[in-house]
């Protein structure tokens, strides 16, 4: 006979509380994926504000391993890659928008896991049941973000970096947690922060502050750190894939970083560094606003009330994470702010995560506070025992709820497959064997999707005007077009006269067409493009 078991009364709870530790993650998981299956894009799309515009790019390169535009991004070409041998479903770039949907999920499902750590940690919560809730809060708060949501159906590089993001604080929370021994997680930490920067340089606005706590935390320990910085340099030769992959020529080569300098140029971004800080400081006040306005969007007035209840408790018992979330934060803010690219809000895409965080661990305050208040009153003692239940449909009603119904209709890009569309159209409508000019991302990464990501049976030369200024692309051109590019293309020359020099050397042989219109060149006007006027022979 077994003595000392549990009354029924206990046993229920706990095991209702399991079932549930069990269950609410998976249906997070699931929500996240179901809510955005139904959005989608089902091919190539420049996705919601034009946040897609680098899909084409992207694809294409993992398609080829080859190396996307600075700073190469190796991390996210090989993972996404290797999704798309895994994944056969749909095309390429369908998969490529899976892909994006499945690290939002993952991200998604870290922050569950992060406030349930937290609340843990700061002891707010009293219940398994109540920390699931605060759990549940912030993680389904974020999957209704419509910056999140828009980011989550494309193919792109951001949901990536809010799985490294969420990874590290995760991680940086066990180390740093009483009476942690496990010196393999200093060496794991620095692997994901290496790998991490191997899909987007600004993961270093996280992973700075956070290490600074966890070395703080283990008293500067010369062994843990050292573990660390050797898992951190583990991550970062994942770089190596620039220059191994450029000696195999790929079409898709951007600065064909071969040796040192050519190396350095793309890691660093270099042709990008004058975006940096690159507002014009008249137009900052304006910006500001327009960027507190998107993220009031994302979480209503209640949202960023209830995650402005968690710096207070932070502040008492977890300082060291208050000073890290908020100094990142505060470096994705001024980062996104000062960068000169006409889709800089998805640069706040990381203090959406944190904020989530924040949210989940001001939820537990708030019902704390409420609880306390109803206490004396006997007439609502029901209510004060399912508080957490009662307050979490109401919040998740007033802010995912209505982000829903609100965002659901503009979100949708479940019939958009615009870019796909543009870059067919155009492939329609030219003849085999002919060169089209683009000038813009947006068009020269579309029809690089066709050619290199779709692979194409017609051969089109597609020529982008402004990479012409670059004597690696007028190289790497004539490798694969030798009999197209002439080779006083590759002197010193401005892109305008290399541009044409190719015209001139081609215009008797081929059709050639532009995706823009310009007084430079005599063009015909047809449809999407505009055909090049060939002088008529005397």
């Amino acid at each position: 006979m077994i003595k000392n078991k549990l009354p029924l009364k206990k046993l229920i709870p706990i095991l209702s509380g399991s079932l549930v530790d069990m269950i609410a993650p998976i249906g997070i998981f699931l929500f996240t994926i179901g809510l955005y299956a139904t959005t989608i894009a089902p091919s190539l799309s420049w996705g919601f504000n034009n946040y897609g515009i680098d899909s084409g790019e992207l694809l294409s390169a993992a398609k080829t391993l080859g190396i996307p535009h600075p700073p190469g991004y190796p991390t996210y070409t090989i993972l996404l890659h290797l999704y798309s041998k895994i994944v056969q479903i749909g095309d390429l770039a369908f998969r490529g928008n899976t892909f994006s949907t499945f690290n939002a999920s993952i991200t998604v499902l870290m922050i569950y896991f992060i406030i349930k750590k937290s609340c843990t940690l700061l002891e707010i919560t009293k219940t398994r049941i109540e920390t699931i809730f605060c759990a549940i809060i912030g993680s389904v708060i974020i999957t209704t973000a419509p910056l999140f949501w828009a980011n989550s159906l494309i193919t792109e590089v951001y949901t990536l970096n809010t799985v490294f993001l969420s990874i590290l604080i995760l991680l940086s929370l066990k180390i740093t947690e009483k009476n942690t021994k496990s010196k393999k997680l200093f060496l794991i930490f620095g692997m994901f922060a290496g790998i991490g920067l191997g899909n987007h340089l600004t993961l270093i606005f996280i992973s700075a502050p956070l290490i600074l706590w966890i070395t703080h935390s283990h008293q500067y320990n010369k062994k843990k750190f050292s573990l660390l910085i050797l898992g951190f340099f583990i991550g970062c030769a994942i770089y190596l894939y620039l220059p191994i992959r450029a000696l195999a020529d790929p079409p898709i080569n951007w600065g064909n970083p071969v040796d040192l300098k050519s190396f350095l140029w793309v890691i660093t971004a270099e042709p990008y560094k004058n975006l940096v800080f690159g507002v014009n400081q008249s137009l900052l006040i304006a910006r500001l606003s327009s960027w507190s306005t998107i993220i009031l969007n994302q979480f209503t007035f209640l949202g960023l009330f209830i995650g402005l209840m968690a710096p207070p408790l932070l502040y008492k018992k977890q300082r060291w994470f208050l000073i890290c979330s908020s100094a990142s934060m505060i470096f994705f803010l001024i980062y996104s702010i000062t960068y000169n690219s006409m889709d800089a809000e998805v640069l706040l895409l990381p203090i959406i995560v944190i904020f989530s965080i924040w949210i989940g661990i001001g939820f537990a305050v708030i019902t704390a506070h409420i609880k306390k208040v109803i206490y004396p009153w006997r007439n609502f003692s029901y209510i004060h025992a399912h508080i957490f239940t009662i307050t979490a449909i109401f919040i998740l009603i007033l802010i995912s709820g209505l982000s829903i119904i609100n965002n659901y209709k503009s979100l949708n890009l479940s019939n958009n497959q615009n870019a796909l569309e543009y870059a067919q159209t155009i492939f329609d409508r030219i003849p085999d064997q002919s060169i089209i000019i683009a000038d813009n991302e947006q068009h020269v990464f579309s029809l690089w999707y066709l050619l290199y990501g779709n692979q194409s049976n017609k051969k089109i030369m597609v020529v982008s005007s402004r990479l012409l200024q670059f004597d690696w692309y007028v190289l790497q051109m004539r490798d694969q077009y030798p009999l197209q590019i002439p080779f006083n293309s590759t002197s010193n020359l401005t892109a305008h006269e290399r541009l044409k020099n190719i015209i001139e050397h081609n215009q008797n042989n081929v059709d050639i067409f532009f995706s823009y219109p310009t007084a430079l060149f005599p063009q015909i006007e047809e449809g999407l493009i505009y055909r090049l006027e060939k002088a008529r022979k005397q």
